[in-house]
């Protein structure tokens, strides 16, 4: 489900209201709340001074340790626990960019991730719809029970985007996909961690020999992680042969040439047979050091 259910709904609203007066309190920012019923329907004035006392917390997310430690709302063990994984949000404008079917994917001013977020009582899609993104907002997102939500409250921006903005958040977003997958949760060790090298550069280099558009930006860099190792070079070889298969599958369809077995070494068609065993027979025949460096499909 692409939003919490209520009884996790509640339990957020629970924790995330106290956490706001405690902050309100402690940094006395002025808010006239004196219990946590005091932040539901507030108006514009109240949510605006929500918003300055959000950016205050998790802009001093020393905060969040005092509230555990002191814990001034007597919450249960696992309440705290919930409420200390929020010493890791990320906070500040985001790009609301693309509504998924688990998640809606935001991308941060901030850093090269996308990252995938539910809602709190409501798909984010059915506050914001599809014709409306990309939206730049600002706001804060959280762990919450192995999902990221956001902090109920995001301010957004008025800003029309042109076709080079747009191209550029996709050319982030693909990039970000490509190199770390959508960012679904905030574990300690998720927000630190990075990709074994090797696997980063394998999806790197099929990211950017993907199509046309991407080979002709990224030529020099899928050049450079191949050279790295023998292993980067097999991917890149690999790809290029995939990319190349789609023209010349689709020129031997035009053709009527079907039922064959075809391998390519980058653009370049080093063997045809009518099953995959004389393909394989012949392509040790013709290419032996390259037989692993092959891209294979059926016509």
């Amino acid at each position: 489900m692409n939003y919490l259910n209520e009884e996790d709904r509640e339990l957020f609203y629970k924790i995330h209201r106290r956490l706001l007066l405690f902050t309100n309190q402690t940094a006395k920012l002025g808010l006239p709340c004196k219990k946590p019923e005091d932040f539901i329907d507030l108006d514009n004035e109240g949510l605006s001074k929500v918003c300055q006392i959000r950016d205050h917390l998790f802009t001093h997310v020393e905060l969040v340790d005092q509230f555990v430690e002191k814990n001034p709302f007597e919450l249960s063990k696992d309440e705290l626990e919930l409420a200390r994984g929020w010493e890791l949000a990320v906070s500040g404008n985001f790009y609301m960019f693309r509504h998924l079917k688990k998640h809606t994917v935001f991308l941060h001013e901030g850093d090269d991730f996308a990252y995938g977020v539910i809602g709190i009582s409501e798909p984010l899609e059915d506050y914001v719809p599809k014709y409306a993104l990309p939206l730049l907002i600002k706001t804060a997102i959280l762990p919450f029970k192995g999902v990221i939500i956001y902090d109920v409250i995001f301010q957004s921006y008025s800003i029309t985007f042109g076709g080079g903005i747009k191209r550029s958040l996709t050319d982030t977003y693909n990039k970000s996909k490509a190199r770390y997958g959508i960012t679904t949760t905030l574990a300690e060790e998720d927000a630190t961690a990075l990709s074994n090298q090797e696997d980063e550069d394998k999806r790197m280099i099929e990211f950017y020999l993907q199509n046309q558009r991407n080979i002709e930006e990224y030529a020099g860099e899928a050049w450079q992680l191949a050279k790295k190792n023998k292993a980067n070079m097999r991917c890149y070889n690999i790809a290029l042969g995939k990319f190349y298969a789609r023209s010349m599958k689709k020129l031997m369809k035009s053709q009527e040439i079907t039922g064959l077995h075809v391998a390519m070494f980058r653009d370049c068609v080093v063997g045809v047979a009518k099953t995959p065993k004389e393909m394989e027979k012949l392509c040790k025949q013709n290419v032996p050091d390259k037989v692993e460096d092959l891209y294979s499909f059926k016509v």
